[in-house]
């Protein structure tokens, strides 16, 4: 087997553990990588934690912002479900109700960016 097909069997190899969950030695991967793609692939590891880290300290507005549209959506799915039962009525009702948490949503959302000119463009 050439020098070429070896590593790509090996990177291949590593590929699976990696996507099966199990852990891969940094040295492995710098050897199989080469000193300037596991240069590059610490860089995008530290970007993919801090931006994980950012992710997860959401501002307070964000966070009420998602529990409204989860809000929302979920009335929407019970109406939705309503209607392709037959229960036409109380399917109105809830399109209603879904209609009108997704309005004071977009009220929200409009409050939140009013006078925020980097949000607003």
């Amino acid at each position: 087997m050439s020098d070429n097909k070896k590593r790509k069997a090996q990177l291949q190899h590593v590929l699976e553990r990696l996507r099966g969950g199990k852990t891969v030695q940094n040295r492995q991967l710098r050897t199989l990588l080469g000193d300037v793609a596991y240069a590059q692939f610490e860089y995008e590891w530290r970007e993919q934690v801090e931006l994980r880290e950012t992710l997860k300290n959401k501002p307070a507005e964000v966070a009420e912002y998602e529990r409204l549209l989860k809000r929302a959506t979920f009335a929407y799915s019970k109406a939705d479900a309503a209607s392709r039962r037959g229960r036409r009525k109380a399917a109105a009702e809830m399109f209603a109700v879904a209609d009108t948490q997704f309005e004071r949503l977009v009220d929200y959302l409009g409050e939140q960016i009013a006078g925020k000119a980097d949000l607003e463009a």
